[in-house]
Parts: structure tokens; sequence; C-alpha cells
């Protein structure tokens, strides 16, 4: 065992610098329908009576594959709508339009060799990861699961009076919803006026999204303006950066502090678990370094199960990545005495993991818990699944990412200027307003 701790500690246990070089040489490539993209999701009322929603969903064009993780349960209850299943069915169909919408951080296994000089950092809020849709003289609050949580008005265009009943001036951004506050905490901008934002890089959308909040007066509460929104407080994730970002303590920003957020400064924005977005703790800035959802020591995980796997008469645990990872399997036994459905998500315990050869793991020993509630907005992350794994053995210290912080070039004007809203280099990726 002692020699798989020391694997864990050398090595990217995912490829995860691979994946991001491979992403961001993709992203150069291909453009997404960002603009049609938006426009459905601002056509989506899961609220009640959405015919026409519910037809949007089921002719949505498929996705990339790195673009939208669409699980197959997704996919059955999109044709079912389409066969018409009646109400819950095609409402189905409009929450799973929803729910692969957020760009979700992988967990950082290996630091960025580029960490201090193209990427930023913030202190990452406890609460309610969300997608917030201004369309039609409304602001809708919809949860990673695809359930609407609130509706109000806001002064963002598309979101309160005097907006366009055809939805063209809609807005979306994404946000965490800190609770015990109230306030949402804007971590990106994926449109904006009707302007989609998917193809722009984060160093613009970010800058963006600092001076337009500026511009409504966001975090003022008002008749027309009935939720305060903030942006996050990045910083360049250089050695001033990350001190700032990880000394600063829950009292200071108003919200309890989870972690840290890494962004890549070159990254689109990539629906789905992207590894152009980190998340990070430790026990001194995250109360829930240590995730257990039990009552013992041992580590659970969410995955979903999938068909038959490699070996006769199992099937397939798998997380929420696009692909999924085969992190496991399970007994057809098990399967057939629980009457599990494939697409289901799944409580397990992770055993251990299997390490090659070159200290990469290939998969993990899991152990089958029990069912979870349809509410459940699909597996982990294999990321997420690895990353609390070391941390009960061999966690990434903070140390070591201020040192690999403190070893790259400084970070250009542009970035520094980006980061505290000032400007952005790169304004070619704008888009015309």
């Amino acid at each position: 065992m002692q020699r798989y701790r020391s694997a864990i500690k050398r090595h990217d246990l995912s490829g995860q610098a691979a994946r991001r070089t491979e992403t961001l040489r993709r992203q150069k490539q291909r453009r997404v329908d960002s603009a049609s993209r938006a426009r459905k999701l601002a056509e989506v009322d899961d609220g009640g009576g959405g015919e026409a929603a519910a037809a949007a969903a089921a002719a949505a064009p498929a996705p990339e594959p790195e673009e939208a993780p669409v699980a197959a349960q997704g996919a059955m209850d999109v044709a079912a709508a389409k066969g018409g299943g009646g109400a819950r069915r095609r409402r189905r169909a409009m929450v799973d339009l929803c729910r692969t919408e957020l760009m979700m951080p992988e967990w950082m296994l290996a630091v960025p060799s580029d960490l201090g000089q193209r990427w930023v950092v913030a202190a990452r809020p406890s609460g309610r990861r969300c997608l917030v849709v201004c369309s039609k003289g409304r602001t809708v609050v919809k949860q990673r699961n695809g359930s609407r949580a609130d509706v109000f008005s806001s002064g963002f265009p598309g979101g309160g009076r005097g907006a366009s009943s055809t939805g063209g001036d809609h807005t979306i951004l994404d946000c965490i919803l800190a609770e015990e506050s109230g306030v949402y905490v804007v971590v990106d901008l994926m449109c904006w006026n009707g302007q989609a934002l998917y193809d722009c890089n984060a160093e613009f959308r970010l800058f963006w999204a600092q001076s337009k909040l500026d511009e409504v007066s966001a975090g003022a509460v008002t008749a027309e303006h009935q939720r305060p929104f903030v942006p996050l407080g990045w910083y360049c994730a250089d050695g001033a950066g990350m001190q700032a970002s990880y000394g600063v303590t829950s009292e200071q920003l108003g919200f309890t502090k989870d972690g840290l957020l890494f962004v890549c400064l070159d990254g689109h924005y990539c629906v789905g678990v992207s590894p152009l977005s980190l998340l990070w703790k430790d026990s001194s800035c995250s109360p829930w370094f240590i995730e257990t959802r039990s009552q013992g020591a041992e580590q659970m995980a969410t995955v979903v199960l999938g068909a038959a796997a490699g070996l006769r008469g199992c099937s397939a645990l798998l997380t929420c990545d696009e692909p999924p990872v085969q992190a496991g399997q399970l007994a057809a036994e098990t399967v057939a005495s629980e009457g599990l459905q494939p697409g289901e998500p799944l409580q397990v315990a992770v055993a251990s993991l299997t390490i090659d050869a070159g200290g990469r793991a290939t998969g993990a020993t899991l152990q089958f818990r029990s069912r979870c509630g349809r509410a459940r907005s699909g597996g982990d992350s294999w990321s997420k699944l690895l990353f609390q794994y070391a941390a009960r053995t061999q966690p990434l210290q903070y140390a070591e990412l201020v040192a690999t912080a403190a070893q790259a070039p400084p970070p250009v004007a542009a970035v520094a200027e980006a980061a505290a809203g000032g400007g952005a280099s790169d304004m070619a990726d704008a888009p015309d307003e």
C-alpha cells in the first residue's frame, strides 16, 4: 500500500494535464453553436405548461462529446418526451436540458506548470451551484439537478421590466448561491443581452462579468432587482494571489469558504466537467475537506449504473465525466436483488484503487451501499473520487501549489488586469455588442 501512496504523491493519477492540453487544442479547431445553446436555455420553463420548451428540448441537436456530458438516463427521458409520455416526462426532458449546462471543475490532482502565469484563483463559496436564466421579463434559478429553485425580477437584460417578449435579450449567469447570506456569487458569464460568450476565453468573460455587474448595480436590492449578485473575487494564481485567496476568512468574505477555485484564462466555457477549471481543498480552507457521507470513515462516492461491463455477469459503474470513466463494476446478482436500472445513481464505498505500473489509477474497488434519489444530478467525477482518496492518504498540499506558482514567470500584465476586473488583452474573442 505504501508503494501506491508514493505513486499517488508523484503522479497525475488521471492524466489531467494531458486532458487539459487536448481540450485547449480542440477548442481552437471548433466553435460551438453557442448562440443556439443559449437560446434553448432561455426558452426552457420547467415551471409549467411548456409544450414549446419540451419540443425545443427534444429537438436539441446532439452535443459534441466534451461539450455536454448528457447521461444515458437523460437521453431516455428526452426520447420519452418525444413519444408523448405526459406532463411529467415533458418536464423531465426540460430538466435534463438544463442539468448539463454548467462548466463543473475537475478536482486538482496535479498542479499545472503554468499556474502562476495563466490561471486565476478565488475563494469558493459554500452553497448551491446554479444556472440563472434571465428571459422574457423574469429571472429563473435552476439547480444542478435541473429543478427550478427561485423566480424573481432582476436588472439584468431580459430579467425584468422592459424585457423583450421574444426572449432575444436573454442573459445567463453561472452562480453559487451563498445560502447563509442569500447572495448570488457570479462564477462566470455565459450570455449577456443575447450575446453568447461560450467561445470567449475566460480572461474576457471574467472581465465582462465584473464590468457588467457594476453597470447594473447588481449588488443592490431594489424593487426592480430583487436579489443581490456579486462577482467572485479573482486573483492571479501567483504567490501573492494564492496567499490572498487562501488566507481570507469566511467572515471577511461574507460567506463560508469551501476551498479554492482555479480557472485557466485561455479556456472557453465548456459545459460539463472540464480540466480548464480546477477545485482544491484542505482542512484549513474548507470544513468539508474529507467527505464521508456516512457515519464511519469510509470514502463514499456516487456513480451511475451502466450497461454490462467487460466481465460477464457484471454491470459498469460510471462517473459523470464525458466520456464516462468506468470506475468499477457491480455483480449481476446485486443488480437483480436490488432491482437496479441502467442510468440510476448509486452510493458506493471506495475500498481501494487499482494503480498501474506508471502510477496511473485505472479503476477502483467499489462496494454497493444504497441507491440515490432521482433528484441527484448524476454521479461524481473520476477526479473527485481520486482527490478524496488522496485526501485520506497523501493529499496535495498548499505548499506544493505555492511552490509551483513561484517557479512560473510573472503573470503578464493583462492577466493581472483581468483578475482585478480592469481589462482584458485578447479582445478578438469578444462578441459584437
